[in-house]
């Protein structure tokens, strides 16, 4: 009978009452998280004593490594192999610094606007550094547009000088914002267009004029064959 009686309370903790056995787990588990993250921690530290190193694992470096802009952004790609001794390696640590130092430098120029539109770093797991960079630079041939303005004789000349001159404007304004152009051109440029313009309405005034001044020696000479023609008729 004692042996029935403990036989029914174990099926009813157990399988009658899941619920009181999974919340049981719960709780076990926790402090079994718990004793692990403790004990990771202390492992780190072990590391630390061991190696002289101020970091875990990679993780950890990475996160230290985060405080660097090129770093973080993706403009330095470093291998994890080199990550690796870097880790356990302070003389490599303090070279991998001084090239993400270098690295945010060329960023803060390119934000400046004198430095290169495009910068790629990747460091392999060797140490060896490969830098790509690219700057484009865009420019107007000043002498030409102005020797074109200058033999430009009729209005249809010019409109097409200012043709050109509109759509240099707008790729010297481009470049100017990813920094390929210097603002002086770009005012050069203006100028350009202001004469143009200029020249563009002095000469559509002289051609108006000449027209008008075709049109009444046109209508003279329209009249004189008039009455030359009918004096023949007399």
């Amino acid at each position: 009978m004692v042996t029935s009686s403990k036989s029914t309370c174990y099926n009813k903790s157990y399988i009658y009452e899941p619920l009181n056995t999974e919340c049981v787990d719960t709780v076990d588990n926790k402090e079994v998280k718990d004793k692990e993250a403790e004990q990771n921690s202390n492992d780190c530290k072990e590391l630390h004593k061991t190696y002289n190193s101020k970091f875990c694992d990679i993780l950890d470096l990475e996160a230290y490594l985060s405080s660097y802009k090129s770093f973080k952004n993706g403009t330095v790609f470093v291998s994890g192999l080199y990550l690796q001794k870097c880790i356990n390696d302070e003389l490599e640590l303090s070279g991998l610094e001084g090239m993400l130092r270098y690295a945010d430098q060329v960023l803060k120029r390119k934000e400046e606007g004198t430095g290169p539109q495009f910068f790629k770093m990747f460091i392999d797991g060797d140490g060896n550094v490969s830098t790509f960079s690219m700057k484009i630079t865009i420019n107007v041939n000043t002498a030409r547009r102005m020797a074109q303005l200058a033999a430009a004789r009729t209005s249809g000349d010019m409109k097409r000088v200012i043709s050109i001159l509109k759509s240099e404007l707008a790729q010297v304004k481009a470049g100017e914002r990813i920094n390929a152009c210097d603002k002086s051109v770009v005012n050069q440029v203006k100028r350009m267009l202001r004469s143009a313009n200029i020249g563009l309405r002095k000469m559509q005034t002289k051609e108006k004029k000449e027209q008008i001044a075709k049109k009444r020696i046109t209508g003279k000479m329209d009249k004189s064959n008039e009455r030359e023609t009918g004096s023949i008729f007399v």
